[in-house]
């Protein structure tokens, strides 16, 4: 089952069911199914498509550990391998800059 990701809030009667970003998978009949405070509602990909992004890959981290002292100071190289748009990519370089500069 894919995911997708919301990319604006979803709104019903002017109350917030489903914020930004939120991730929501749909069923074998391309339907995912919301309680609400007005009860349950059913969405369906069609009424949605103007609100979804394109489905999340889950990612996959492989983490190889280095058999050396752990408070050596040495050049390390970080390499990330994703599909994403060129304004999503640019978000995330800005987003790894600042949290390894802060960290560093």
């Amino acid at each position: 089952m894919n995911k997708f990701k919301l990319t604006e809030d979803l709104f019903i009667l002017d109350k917030i069911v489903l914020s930004k970003n939120s991730e929501i998978s749909f069923d074998e009949n391309d339907e995912v199914k919301l309680v609400t405070e007005y009860g349950p509602i059913t969405f369906n990909k069609e009424m949605l498509k103007d609100k979804i992004e394109k489905p999340i890959e889950d990612i996959q981290v492989k983490i190889s550990v280095l058999e050396e002292d752990e408070d050596v100071v040495k050049n390390y190289r970080l390499q990330l391998d994703f599909k994403a748009s060129r304004k999503k990519v640019i978000e995330i370089e800005t987003y790894l800059r600042k949290t390894l500069h802060d960290m560093l």
